[in-house]
């Protein structure tokens, strides 16, 4: 490392970008800094503005009149990067590179994809010669997740509880960006060391904690509580963009789709009152399949072994999956029209929220499957009742 060129290019999350430059401007801190903003920026129909590659190239040749050492500060990839490579090599102790952005650039547009330059003779360069930093996105573990908060917890001059870390991962998944943003209120709240209670005091579950809950109170039949908690849940999405409600429903109804289609094939494979054996059978017999030659093979799997037994650890999935065949593929219906309904018409939650109230109906045994048609709302002139009404 220490006979690497200072040319720096740093990805990944905020948190550990920002420190990461942070420290290098730190090291060069009597020299200029020269910001180039490559990434482009929509400017009305005019196209984009932002810094261009040949802009980058004369920060590099470039003086400063004032002081004798510079870093040119590159945030974004410009589209015409490939030429700068050749002036890498103007790269000195005087005259620093700090690239601070994905490895590529944004194509504009309403419809920004990332092109990659991990192919590139420039990016190869970078990586060779300098010092390349990928620090990710999200943590691969909770316990990966844990210990990034503690170290940035010590960097922002505070210090957290190792059950807080892992409870703050638990409620707020992997992504470093929201375990970070959640730290900071966390650090203003906590008086000195942050504390499981002071956790659970200041962060909120997440949209995913929220449904698994829900899936609890349901498999248990528990119908007070499973509306309760529904309420909950329809005004966390109703109080974003109408497009993050949309969405949101269509979140809680695959993760409804995925444990009832599971508790089905639970029920396909074994009538036994007693499953927890079932995970193995469970995972193969479901997807099974006859080739044009007649020989059986084994296609994909949506319920692996391992996700079957962590599902069967739970009482109240046990007492679901015995419920009658009949039941539950009367649930995967209603769950198909509630689906299409969403589909059929997002801009009215009422109805949305009417249709997944007799969905919880269904489930918890307040009415029978008949019942749960003849109320399922109207859309406009059209009333969706039967499947073969509204399957298309």
């Amino acid at each position: 490392m220490s006979d690497s060129k200072p040319i720096y290019w740093f990805t990944g999350n905020f948190t550990d970008v920002r420190f990461a430059i942070s420290k290098v401007l730190e090291k060069y801190s009597k020299a200029a800094v020269r910001v180039c903003e490559c990434e482009a920026v929509p400017k009305s129909d005019q196209g984009t503005v932002g810094h261009s590659a040949a802009d980058v190239i004369r920060a590099l040749k470039g003086r400063d009149i004032q002081k004798k050492s510079k870093v040119v500060r590159v945030r974004g990839l410009p589209e015409d990067y490939k030429i700068i490579e050749p002036y890498l090599n103007l790269v000195n102790e005087s005259n620093v590179l700090l690239i601070d952005g994905p490895v590529g650039y944004y194509t504009a547009g309403k419809s920004r994809r990332l092109i990659t330059a991990k192919n590139s003779k420039f990016f190869k360069t970078i990586k060779k010669e300098g010092v390349f930093r990928d620090y990710g996105d999200e943590a691969n573990s909770e316990s990966e997740a844990a210990k990034w908060i503690a170290k940035v917890a010590k960097r922002l001059n505070s210090s957290i509880e190792r059950q807080a870390a892992s409870r703050l991962t638990e409620l707020r998944g992997l992504s470093y960006d929201l375990l970070y943003s959640e730290l900071l209120r966390l650090v203003d709240y906590a008086d000195g060391t942050i504390k499981l209670e002071d956790v659970e005091a200041c962060v909120l579950p997440s949209f995913r904690e929220e449904v698994w809950t829900l899936i609890d109170h349901l498999d248990k039949q528990d119908y007070y509580s499973s509306v309760e908690h529904l309420r909950h849940l329809f005004a966390t999405l109703e109080a974003g963009v109408a497009s993050g409600f949309y969405g949101g429903v269509l979140s809680l109804l695959g993760a409804l789709q995925y444990h009832y289609g599971l508790l089905v094939a639970i029920k396909d494979v074994s009538n036994r009152a007693d499953i927890t054996d079932l995970a193995k059978e469970v995972s193969q017999s479901v997807f099974k399949k006859t080739t044009s030659d007649g020989e059986a093979k084994w296609d994909k799997q949506a319920f692996d072994e391992r996700a079957v037994k962590f599902a069967l650890r739970k009482p109240s999935t046990k007492k679901a999956a015995a419920w009658s065949k009949g039941k539950l593929y009367g649930i995967m219906e209603e769950l198909d029209y509630c689906r299409f309904a969403c589909r059929y018409n997002s801009s009215q939650p009422v109805a949305i929220q009417i249709a997944l109230d007799n969905l919880v109906g269904l489930i918890c045994g307040k009415m029978a499957s008949k019942q749960a048609v003849e109320l399922r709302p109207h859309f406009g002139s059209k009333w969706l009742g039967r499947p073969q009404e509204w399957r298309g």
